[in-house]
């Protein structure tokens, strides 16, 4: 008997995935089953802050420190743990041989568990893909709303041209009723039975509860805060349902094998190779991404919007984050994508953004975030930038355990380069309080990846700098 693997995924953010995420955990570890809950969404996920603790070891520790798993391992609740992903997650792909077989023998100590949940990152990336493909059971969380319907549609459906053959179960959260998530569920099934040739099944649906509101307030799950609020009582329905769908099917591989088909799913959507000061252009997903919007609003405006009553403009508005994810490919090919023309091509400009963040895998993720959306990241922490300012278009401060002289001159007095805060805790909820100069934006974690690059893109962009600014215009 090995564990039962579980990707629990959403096509969007916002919608409460992670507070599912925890919460079921913590009701299937309440039924006596022993469960391992996996952080793996790289939107730096607010798992710790739902459960008021604060990891002090994560994957990455197992990846390039040589810590075995279960040193890693948080005992959260009675028979849950948490295994916090960190950057980690990110850099599977680029294991090499040797640290990939260490990691996999690591994983094999996780088979007397009887649950591995993953909390996924919100969208469609390749990491998403490869860890919901790599998972024979699969929890998609979808609200009522037309821009979570059409997310969820198109992560089925991107899943789906990767080889998802099995059902999905869907869980609709933040509904008014049973009528109401039926209804929705219904019609999320019908399409997907109509359009993809799959089927999908109920794993129940959750209530808009402000016990959950609450909760979060008190950084603590909502089912040890008020046990009986209608959220407590239906998510441990939707526990015993997901006990039900895996002990009827056959025991999955192990979480050994899902880790190993993980990374080998992730070296294969590797994109090439960046050529020496280029842009790096990871263009595959999201153009799968933003094909996959189109035709999921295109479908919902024909299936759903009639027969629920909602009005069609509604569908369409789903089409408008499907055109700026092409428009931002359009802005990545002409601000220096590989292309034909190879490394002699010229690239276009790009601009400096300095990064100030204490936490070295934070900022390795920031700093990769910033390179993927045509910006150079320079480390503030290691260099001078003495004589450089004029050369920066965007500082990045991220305030965590950053001491206060090395932050100050940038976020107070009148300031010519644009400042982006990462608010967190301590100092920076203490700043949060105070009046920001108007140069200084702030962006309060936890946050998602796409806000972070859109913030940095629109505080880089001519209206947001002093510095040089990108010479493409995005197309109509």
């Amino acid at each position: 008997m090995t564990a039962h693997v579980v990707s629990i995924a959403s096509g969007k953010g916002g919608v409460g995935k992670t507070n599912v995420a925890v919460n079921l955990a913590l009701a299937l570890g309440a039924s006596g089953k022993r469960v391992c809950l996996l952080d793996a969404d790289l939107g730096l996920s607010n798992v710790d802050i739902l459960l008021g603790i604060d990891p002090q070891r994560t994957l990455d520790d197992v990846l390039f420190e040589g810590v075995g798993v279960e040193e890693c391992l948080l005992p959260i609740r009675p028979n849950v743990y948490l295994l916090p992903g960190s950057s980690g997650v990110a850099r599977l792909a680029s294991l090499d041989k040797s640290r990939r077989a260490a990691l996999v023998d690591e994983f094999k100590k996780l088979t007397n568990f009887d649950y591995l949940l993953v909390d996924n990152s919100p969208g469609i990336s390749a990491s998403v893909i490869s860890l919901c493909l790599s998972s024979r059971q699969l929890v998609v969380v979808v609200t009522p709303e037309a821009a979570s319907i059409t997310d969820a549609y198109a992560l089925i459906k991107v899943l789906k041209q990767n080889g998802l053959w099995w059902k999905p179960l869907l869980l609709i959260n933040r509904a008014r009723s049973t009528r109401h998530a039926v209804a929705v569920f219904a019609r999320l099934r019908e399409t997907a039975n109509k359009r993809l040739d799959l089927d999908c099944l109920p794993l129940g649906w959750l209530p808009e509860d402000p016990a959950v509101g609450r909760a979060s307030l008190m950084r603590s799950p909502v089912l040890e805060t008020e046990p009986d609020a209608p959220f407590c009582r239906l998510v441990r329905d939707a526990a015993k349902r997901l006990v039900a769908h895996t002990e009827r099917k056959a025991s999955d591989a192990g979480p050994e094998v899902f880790l190993e088909q993980s990374i080998t799913r992730l070296q294969s959507t590797l994109p090439p190779a960046e050529s020496q000061g280029q842009y790096r252009a990871d263009l595959q997903p999201r153009a799968i991404q933003a094909l996959a919007k189109m035709d999921t609003a295109l479908a919902m405006i024909e299936d759903l919007f009639p027969q629920t009553g909602m009005e069609a403009h509604t569908a369409l508005q789903a089409l408008e984050p499907a055109r700026a994810v092409l428009a931002d490919l359009a802005r990545s090919r002409q601000n220096g994508a590989t292309n034909a023309a190879g490394p002699a091509s010229n690239p276009g400009p790009r601009l400096r953004a300095m990064v100030l963040c204490q936490d070295p895998e934070l900022r390795d993720l920031l700093s990769d975030l910033m390179t993927e959306a045509g910006l150079i990241p320079v480390d503030g922490l290691e260099t001078d930038s003495g004589g450089t300012d004029k050369e920066l278009a965007l500082v990045v401060l991220s305030l965590d355990r950053l001491p206060e002289a090395v932050y100050l001159p940038w976020i107070s007095g009148p300031g010519q380069i644009p400042v982006l805060l990462l608010e967190g805790y301590g100092e920076a909820s203490r700043l949060a309080e105070t009046e920001l100069d108007e140069h200084v934006t702030m962006l309060k974690k936890p946050f998602a990846i796409a806000d972070f690059v859109a913030a940095i893109r629109r505080l880089a962009s001519p209206a947001g700098s002093s510095g040089p600014a990108p010479q493409a215009e995005e197309p109509e």
